[in-house]
This record gives C-alpha cells, sequence and structure tokens, in this order.
C-alpha cells in the first residue's frame, strides 16, 4: 500500500473512534444515578434542617422536596411522582 492510503486508513479509524467516544456519556459512569429512593412524610424525617437546600416539585397534588446535601454523591436520582418521571438533579 501507499503511504496516501496508510494516512487515509489511520485518518478514518481515528475519526470513528471520535464518533463512538462522542456517544458515550463517561459521567455517567462515573457518577451514576440513584435509583429506588425511599420517601417519607416530611413529619417523620428528622435529619433535615431548617437551613437545608432542597430541590421541590409538586405535581397534582403531590409533592416531594429533595436535599441537595443527598443528592451530593450521585447529583441525580431517578424517581416518579404520580405518572411523572422525575430526575432532580443539580
Amino acid at each position: 500500500m501507499a503511504k496516501e492510503d496508510w494516512r487515509g486508513l489511520a485518518l478514518l479509524a481515528v475519526t470513528l473512534f471520535c464518533a463512538v467516544l462522542s456517544r458515550i456519556n463517561l459521567l455517567e459512569w462515573i457518577f451514576p444515578a440513584a435509583r429506588g429512593a425511599e420517601t417519607a412524610p416530611v413529619a417523620a424525617f428528622h435529619d433535615i434542617r431548617d437551613s437545608d437546600m432542597v430541590i421541590g416539585v409538586a405535581i397534582e397534588g403531590q409533592s416531594r422536596a429533595y436535599p441537595v446535601r443527598y443528592l451530593a454523591h450521585h447529583h441525580m436520582l431517578n424517581d416518579q411522582l404520580g405518572a411523572a418521571a422525575l430526575l432532580p438533579t443539580y
């Protein structure tokens, strides 16, 4: 093969590698979303302080509050509230 043919094949290989790599979200591997969160009524949950930041959601009369410090490791949580799929993140 000629030198130009090898260069073309190398360029094609690098292009294909970059195309595949661009479709992979490496952060999803490093920080996987938490699943299967346990919920509790506010009156039964004693670990929240008045100064804690929360992400609040209210849908059709149902509500949830996600304390930011609990999301600190995963940065996101797959959850469901009624028929709505939720992904609280910050």
